[in-house]
């Protein structure tokens, strides 16, 4: 009998050491890991966790289902950004029959995208222990910034992972020939662009490195070849999405938020003072878990090896070392355009600090094990579970803050004005907001008076001038709302800075219209009399 027993152990053991040992297994597990994490993540964002959203969130979905009825974006329902998160966040609205659902299903597959794309791009360089471990570090990093989920950054992440995978492929498989791959490359920044268009440093990237790699090689004529394909794709999504605004009769204001209100939105800021008021509040979002001090110096060694040392990097890392040297300076320059504070804008540098971070962690773990030079596999496993656990350790702050930030999002209520807009209007009222508060009428399930689902756009002279402000009032005057909400106490008064005297009539009309039927819950409400 007691012969027996080391038998069975004995069993049992080869039946795990051949379980651990199969191929498939592992990468099931690796890959079930990648879409674990990113369940985990985008859960604390979803309906069942999340009872309310933030504005910019609330604002697409509201957007989504005016879109949805068939209203036209722009024209009927006007918000300043580009076209995609609106009809992503239609498809969304469509798949959740209505509610949040769908909306946070999208929010999933593009974090899953992009956490399986940074495992497999970081693996590929640096090993599979180093790509979990700095795909988990730009994960917590990503929860802070990305507030209540449903932002741009979010959707175009994947793309910038995606893209950079390609081109890597194509140089070190494809000896530079990027064919339908480029095409594909193209295609992915032309979405990035319609999705957030100071994203799309990857693109030019690697733009920069195919001009810069033929004219090292004294090879020009082959550049237009090479970046035809890139361009290709990049103009047949543009053709699309214009195309589509055009037949739509939206074109032209798309353009007007393009290149009139983004710039004056930007302008409002001071370019020196506001650059570095940005790039403050990145560095702080981004410092808690330690991506952009791992980032930062592995950027700083790798661009000084690629200028004193290329001979000493493995030759499969010369192409995504020249396209990421490049990519991080680009991501800077674009994400600090707008000149605002916002952490979400720094999800934009997430693709090109995971590379640098990992290469610097790399080094490190090189280093560490020609120290101490381990004899066995098991060694080896022991340094680099420690060597995690350092790395954890650090981004502890990280974890509290993610923690305390998860509990300011459960707690989000929908305010009692909500509940007081369902039960004095119906379905078929208009209800207006000046301010920023679409999610108002989101949860409500109320329609704005005016194609303005926000009133951002009138803070700025340049933009508010008397003849957009004249048609907003004659909205308002028109559709007769039948409450108006003054979440900002701007009172029945013009909170515009243009004036004229049809202004002044529209006002005076608007006062006698209505009445103030007290705050509801803070909220100053005011009825048609």
């Amino acid at each position: 009998m007691s012969k027996s027993i080391p038998e069975v152990r004995l069993a049992q053991s080869d039946l795990a050491s051949t379980f651990w040992a199969d191929a498939r297994v592992r990468e099931g597990m690796v890959w079930g890991l990648c879409i674990a994490a990113a369940l985990f993540v985008t859960l604390l964002h979803s309906p069942a966790f999340m009872p309310y959203v933030w504005p910019d969130s609330g604002t697409f979905q509201y957007v989504a289902h005016r879109l949805l009825e068939g209203q036209t974006l722009y024209v009927d329902v006007w918000d300043q950004k580009p076209p995609l998160i609106y009809y992503l966040n239609a498809l969304g609205v469509w798949l959740g029959g209505g509610g949040r659902w769908g909306v946070w299903l999208l929010s999933f597959c593009a974090v899953a995208g992009a956490v399986t794309l940074s495992v497999k791009l970081l693996r590929r360089g640096f090993g599979l222990a180093i790509g979990l471990l700095v795909t988990g570090v730009w994960l917590l990093a990503y929860f802070q910034l990305i507030d209540d989920g449903n932002m741009t950054e979010e959707f175009a992440l994947p793309l910038q992972f995606g893209a950079l995978w390609l081109a890597w492929q194509v140089e070190t498989e494809r000896a530079g020939e990027y064919g339908w791959r480029g095409f594909w490359i193209g295609v992915l920044v032309g979405t990035i662009f319609f999705l957030k268009s100071n994203m799309i440093g990857v693109g030019l990237a690697i733009g920069l490195y195919i001009l810069i790699r033929a004219w090292s090689r004294r090879e020009a004529r082959h550049a237009p070849r090479q970046l035809a394909p890139i361009v290709a794709g990049a103009l047949l999504v543009a053709g699309i999405v214009l195309g589509a605004l055009w037949r739509q009769g939206a074109l032209g204001e798309f353009l007007v938020i393009v290149f009139q209100y983004n710039v004056i939105y930007a302008q409002r800021f001071g370019l020196v003072e506001g650059t570095l008021d940005a790039l403050r509040a990145g560095f702080a979002a981004l410092s808690l878990t330690g991506l952009i001090v791992y980032g930062g110096l592995g950027f700083a060694v790798g661009v000084a090896c690629l200028i004193w040392a290329r001979n000493r990097i493995p030759d499969k890392l010369v192409p995504a070392f020249g396209i990421c040297a490049l990519a991080l300076p680009l991501e800077i320059v674009l994400v600090t355009t707008t000149r605002r504070e916002f952490g979400h804008y720094f999800v934009a540098l997430f693709y090109v600090l995971a590379f640098w971070s990992a290469w610097l962690l790399w080094l490190v773990r090189r280093a560490l094990f020609e120290l101490t030079a381990p004899t066995t596999a098991k060694t080896r496993a022991f340094l680099t579970l420690g060597f995690a656990c350092g790395v954890g350790f650090i981004a502890l702050p990280a974890v509290d803050f993610d923690i305390r930030f998860a509990r300011e999002l459960r707690a989000l209520e929908p305010p009692q004005v909500v509940s007081y807009m369902r039960e004095h209007t119906t379905p078929d009222d208009t209800v207006l907001i000046p301010g920023f508060e679409p999610r108002l009428l989101l949860f409500a399930d109320r329609r704005a008076p005016t194609r303005y689902v926000h009133t951002i756009p009138f803070e700025f002279a340049e933009f508010a001038t008397p003849e957009r402000v004249e048609g907003y009032f004659d909205d308002v005057l028109r559709n007769k709302p039948a409450l108006i909400v003054d979440p900002r106490g701007y009172g029945l008064e013009n909170f515009t800075p243009a004036d004229s005297s049809r202004i002044r009539k529209q006002i005076n009309q608007l006062k006698r219209q209505y009445h103030a039927v007290g705050p509801i819950a803070g909220w100053q409400v005011y009825a048609r009399r």
